[in-house]
C-alpha cells in the first residue's frame, strides 16, 4: 500500500502557487507582494532568493502575505562525484530542511544529479541511502522531500515518472514523494496510466507550456501558451486524487523579461478555466 502524501498546510482543493524561477529578477519580497497582488493561493521559495533574504526574515513576511507558504525548490543536487562534497551537500540540505520549518514550508523539492561515472545500480543505491537519511531528518521537521525526474538531456539519471516511484518505494517513507513537472513527464508514454498509479505519491506539481520547438532548456512558456494539453493533464491529476498545490514554474528569458505581473495574472486565468463548470 503506497503512503498517503498529504496535501500542503491543508491546501484548498485546486490552489495555484506560484514558484520563484518564474519571477526571476525580483526579490524575495518583491515576489511576495507580486503573488499577492495576482490572486495566488501560495508561493513556492527560489533557493537563492530566500537564501540571501534570510529564513527568519523571509517568515515574517510571509506571516503578513495572503499567501501559504508551499516549497523551497532550486537546491544543489544531492549527488556529486566525491564522498566529503556528498556530506557537506547532505548538511546543505538538512539546514534548509530547517530553513522550511522556520518558514513553515510544507515541501522541499531534491534532484539526485548525474550518473558521474557510476552505474544506475550505484545511483539507485546512493540516492536511497541519501533519501531515508534526509527524509528522516525531513519527517522531524513536518517537512516533505520531493523527488523530481528531470528528462534528458538535462540530467542523465531518474528521468521518467517509472524511475521516481521506482526509488520513492524503494525508501518507504511518508515524508519522500514524488515532484511532477509537466514539462519534464508530458512526453512519457501512456502519462494517464503513470498519473493514475503514482498520484497518491505525488507531493507538488509543476506546470508551464511547451514550446514547438524547444529551443533549450530555458524556453518554457506560460500556461495555455504552448502546445501542451495542460488541462487535460492538470484535470487527471486532481481526479487521481492529487491534492497539494499546482505550480507554476517557467524558465525562459522571454518571460522573466516581460511584465511579472501581468504574467502571473495570465496564469491565474489559465488556471481558473481549467476548473471552470467543474464541482
Amino acid at each position: 500500500m503506497p503512503h498517503i502524501i498529504k496535501a500542503v498546510k491543508d491546501s484548498p482543493a485546486r490552489a495555484l502557487s506560484v514558484c520563484g524561477i518564474t519571477t526571476r529578477y525580483l526579490s524575495f519580497e518583491e515576489d511576495v507582494r507580486v503573488c499577492s497582488k495576482a490572486g495566488m493561493n501560495g508561493i513556492s521559495l527560489w533557493w537563492d532568493k530566500i537564501k540571501a533574504y534570510g529564513a527568519v526574515r523571509g517568515a515574517k513576511v510571509l506571516r503578513d502575505a495572503p499567501l501559504a507558504p508551499v516549497s523551497v525548490v532550486g537546491l544543489p543536487c544531492m549527488l556529486t562525484a566525491g564522498e566529503q562534497q556528498n556530506r557537506q551537500v547532505f548538511d546543505l540540505l538538512r539546514g534548509a530542511l530547517d530553513d522550511c520549518a522556520t518558514l513553515g514550508v510544507g515541501v522541499m523539492g531534491v534532484v539526485p544529479g548525474n550518473h558521474e561515472g557510476r552505474t544506475r545500480e550505484q545511483m539507485d543505491e546512493a540516492t536511497v541511502d541519501v533519501l531515508v537519511r534526509l527524509g528522516e531528518e525531513a519527517r522531524q521537521r513536518g517537512v516533505t522531500l520531493a523527488l523530481e525526474p528531470v528528462h534528458e538531456p538535462y540530467l542523465d539519471y531518474l528521468n521518467t515518472l517509472f524511475d521516481a516511484e521506482r526509488i520513492v518505494t524503494a525508501v518507504n517513507s511518508a515524508s519522500v514523494g514524488i515532484l511532477f513537472d509537466v514539462w519534464h513527464l508530458c512526453h512519457e508514454p501512456e502519462l494517464d496510466r503513470r498519473i493514475e498509479a503514482t498520484a497518491s505519491r505525488i507531493a507538488l506539481v509543476h506546470f508551464s507550456d511547451w514550446r514547438e520547438p524547444t529551443r533549450y532548456h530555458d524556453d518554457r512558456l506560460l500556461p495555455g501558451e504552448g502546445v501542451l494539453p495542460l488541462k487535460s493533464i492538470l484535470t487527471k491529476l486532481h481526479q487521481s486524487g492529487y491534492r497539494g498545490y499546482f505550480d507554476v514554474e517557467v524558465f525562459s528569458e522571454e518571460v522573466w523579461r516581460a511584465d511579472p505581473l501581468q504574467n502571473l495574472k495570465k496564469c491565474r486565468a489559465f488556471f481558473d478555466s481549467v476548473w471552470a463548470g467543474q464541482a
